[in-house]
């Protein structure tokens, strides 16, 4: 496999797990909305904790997905 090829299946591995990110990003946003009255707060509190680290997930996901971009920009020159 040339090295294009394993760039570009790199790149769709980052883009998948970015939209698994952003998935459960949405559905614990969703949840919250949905119990932030009946739910006890600890769970509250995991919900926002784990909003947060995905948010950081999506942000360095992001990034080597920019970057793998900008490599396969470089590799097909």
């Amino acid at each position: 496999m040339s090295k294009l090829d394993e760039a570009k299946e790199r790149l769709l591995t980052l883009r998948f797990w970015l939209s698994i990110a952003v998935g459960s990003f949405l559905a614990i946003v969703g949840w919250i909305a949905n119990n932030y009255k009946e739910a006890e707060n600890i769970l509250i509190i995991s919900a926002f904790c784990s909003l947060a680290l995905l948010i950081i997930a999506i942000l360095i996901i992001n990034r080597a997905i920019d970057k793998k971009s900008t490599d396969i920009g470089k590799l097909k020159k």
